[in-house]
């Protein structure tokens, strides 16, 4: 299932599944053949670095190896298309039809900092250039834990392979899978310029409907996030959701990414209630998360029931094909009600 999903998205319809069946029918596919040869040999051929390649007649494409010749090219000439994995622009192109006179492409980039994941006492650094693959590998140690409930729901296993945590990030979509999970961790985005790396939290990088803080002579270079866990005895609870019409490679209509921390009698610490596809940015109830502190993670106490109270009329969701604003309102709650049922003290799931 896995495997075959992403055949049915990203406009491909069935006609991928029957080419792929026809393909490997019969004796299948032979190493040395022409159909097993002749992607792998392109692959060897890459477009070349920082020097400009000519693509048709009309495009020129720059595949920079650094980070710094990525910069320099991006504030000389802040025209270009970037791309990393290219999951959206492809689909912009190939089924919208969109031309791009240049593009910048990240895929070579080999600095650590971009293109790899640490972890250090406590911090979490995930590259901008991390594909949601490699992501997912190094989140099975642990950490994170938003991310790695949120990941096998983002597109399909052939998306996540290509697709980057950066690109995704930077398309600012309202209802883009990841954004919410960052916004509940708080995480700060590094954005790198000429004069060197600058930060901005999550909380504050989207700045309108798909804008972002990332100035047009910049590039989102990654993405830190304090990963320590709750106070002595207490717990943290890390619950996401998100709600479409397919289980599986499907834009969601509402997504909720929440992460609540515990003391040891069961009593709020901090709170972040992150919402997707309800404003035209991801956002956070921060008027919920205020009114939970203090109270005990439960259905019925005091706390709760203003913070839900508040998240009733905390945005303003608008009615679109994938649902109503009523229903994208009962669905803000809805969530809310589902976590406390399944994480809050007492509950036995």
């Amino acid at each position: 299932g896995e495997v075959l999903a992403g055949n049915l998205c990203r406009c491909t319809g069935y006609r991928a599944l029957r080419s792929v069946a026809a393909l490997t029918s019969g004796a299948g596919l032979v190493e040395g053949s022409e159909h097993a040869d002749r992607f792998a040999s392109r692959l060897h051929d890459p477009v070349p670095g920082a020097v400009p390649a000519e693509l048709g007649s009309a495009v020129v494409a720059y595949r920079p190896s650094t980070l710094a010749e990525a910069i320099a090219r991006r504030a000389s000439e802040p025209g270009l298309r970037v791309i990393a994995g290219a999951t959206d622009v492809g689909v912009e192109v190939t089924r919208g039809f969109k031309r791009y006179p240049g593009i910048l492409s990240l895929d070579a980039i080999t600095d650590p900092i971009f293109s790899s994941c640490s972890r250090a006492e406590g911090t979490v650094t995930i590259g901008a250039g991390v594909t949601m693959t490699a992501l997912e590998d190094f989140l099975r140690d642990g950490g994170v834990p938003l991310a790695g409930q949120m990941l096998p729901w983002f597109a399909s296993r052939q998306i996540r392979n290509r697709a980057t945590v950066g690109g995704n990030l930077m398309t600012a979509s309202p209802i883009g899978d990841m954004s919410p999970v960052w916004l509940a961790h708080d995480a700060v985005a590094l954005i790198g310029g000429l004069s060197g790396i600058r930060e901005v939290r999550v909380a504050d990088f989207f700045t309108g409907y798909r804008q972002t803080a990332v100035g047009a002579d910049e590039l989102l270079v990654a993405l830190r996030i304090d990963d320590s866990v709750a106070p002595p005895r207490g717990r943290r609870v890390a619950w996401v959701r998100k709600v479409a019409r397919r289980d599986r490679v499907d834009i969601s209509t509402v997504a909720g990414a929440f992460l609540v921390v515990l003391d040891d009698r069961g009593t709020v610490v901090s709170a972040r209630l992150a919402y997707g596809g309800v404003a035209a940015t991801p956002v956070r109830a921060l008027g919920a998360e205020d009114a939970l502190i203090g109270a005990v993670w439960r259905a019925g106490d005091g706390g709760v029931r203003d913070a839900r109270a508040l998240l009733g009329s905390a945005f303003a969701p608008l009615s679109d094909h994938r649902g109503s604003a009523s229903y994208r309102q009962r669905l803000i709650t809805g969530l809310f009600d589902a976590c406390l049922s399944e994480t809050g003290i007492g509950s036995d799931r």
